[in-house]
């Protein structure tokens, strides 16, 4: 829920050339509302059968870590992206769009 909040908030107050007003806006919300309910409960059934799964062997919690330290970067990469991307660019359209309504 928190991160239906802070994601998705800021995505539909920017409204990107107006795309979420009309007929369709109740539908995009609830579909994009349902991602995030959806993706929490896969990503706690994965979690529970990953941990599962390593907790059989020294050498897959090896690898798991291996893994983990690989994936990292890139992930890191993208974090530093999406948060460049709301100060430079989803944050000026909102106070756009707030500034023509008031």
């Amino acid at each position: 829920m928190v991160s239906l909040i802070l994601y998705g908030i800021p995505l539909f107050l920017s409204n990107p050339n107006n795309e979420l007003f009309g007929p369709q806006a109740p539908l995009a919300i609830g579909l994009f509302s349902a991602l995030f309910f959806i993706g929490a409960l896969l990503l706690a059934f994965s979690v529970e059968r990953f941990t599962h799964w390593m907790d059989g062997s020294k050498g897959r919690q090896k690898l798991a870590y291996v893994s983990f330290t690989i994936l990292f970067i890139p992930a890191a990469a993208m974090l530093v992206n999406i948060f460049l991307e709301i100060f430079n660019e989803i944050l000026p359209k909102i106070n756009d769009n707030l500034s023509m309504w008031f």
